[in-house]
């Protein structure tokens, strides 16, 4: 059987050139490890809460619920894995980032300050990302088969723009849009 330490040899170095395969490659490596681990990448570490009910000073007022962190001393097992998820996932990262990108992570306290700050070397500010999707959405409108071009060699740089815009947005276009341009 295959160890993480082996599948983790096998992810790619991080490479702004080859950015959306990375991307690709991290996030499906780190969705196998934990299900909710994209989650740490994408809104930040898991808080373990409780809930703990509370009664008011005021006799008269009725006792109330109230959430809160809960203490690391009462997790169960599977809220120490949770717990431990941005950790493993910083690890995860940092293992794929060449020594000439560390220092640009290496204060980040956070899998996701980590993600960020690497994805905004790749695809930029708002601004930027717009743009690229703007000169993306235009090759995909202009796509045409080329002349002396096989259908596999037309559908494989199909595919490459599509992937390109959808790395940018998701939802651009629908799947009946994506089939009416191919057929």
């Amino acid at each position: 059987m295959e160890t993480n330490h082996s599948r983790l040899s096998s992810l790619p170095m991080f490479s702004i050139e080859k950015y959306d395969i990375w991307k690709f490659r991290l996030e499906s490596f780190l969705t196998a490890q934990h299900c909710r681990m994209w989650e740490v990448i994408t809104n930040g570490p898991i808080t373990i809460t409780e809930t703990v009910k509370r009664v008011p000073v005021d006799p008269h007022q009725d006792p109330y619920d109230e959430v809160q962190p809960k203490q690391k001393a009462d997790f169960s097992t599977e809220e120490r894995k949770q717990d431990e998820l941005d950790n493993l996932a910083k690890s995860i990262i940092s293992g794929t980032v060449p020594d000439k990108h560390v220092m640009k992570i290496i204060k980040c306290g956070t899998a996701k300050e980590m993600w960020d700050i690497l994805e905004r070397m790749c695809v930029g500010s708002e601004e930027i990302k717009e743009n690229k999707l703007s000169i993306a959405c235009q090759k995909f409108d202009s796509f045409l088969m080329l002349k002396n071009e096989s259908v596999k060699e037309m559908e494989l740089r199909f595919n490459q723009i599509l992937n390109k815009v959808q790395s940018i947005s998701k939802d651009k276009y629908t799947q009946r849009e994506i089939n009416l341009k191919i057929h």
